[in-house]
């Protein structure tokens, strides 16, 4: 789904044809929030990586990230970690 989400925003930044922005749907207003997830995996993978590769990557960015939100905005979790008492461990799975 990360992916398929990833190149749907992807391709939705690309200009129309005759160069004029192209519009937004609902579901790329709704993708926008994964946007610094998809910089970063874009930046990451550098200037020659294909949009499949980025939408790949993005997946495990995005783990990374939700982690680090998790600590981030989470005392109880963040506390809990500190002292040893929980391991926070992130996941990439094909279903």
């Amino acid at each position: 789904a990360m992916m398929g989400a990833t190149q749907t925003m992807l391709n939705a930044q690309k200009p129309e044809k005759d160069g004029t922005p192209a519009k937004q749907s609902a579901l790329v207003k709704l993708l926008e929030g994964l946007g610094p997830v998809a910089e970063q995996a874009q930046w990451e993978l550098g200037s020659g990586a294909s949009a499949d590769e980025i939408a790949a990557h993005v997946v495990k960015v995005n783990v990374f990230a939700g982690m680090e939100r998790l600590l981030i905005y989470s005392e109880p979790i963040r506390e809990k970690v500190r002292s040893g008492e929980v391991q926070l461990h992130g996941a990439v799975y094909d279903i």
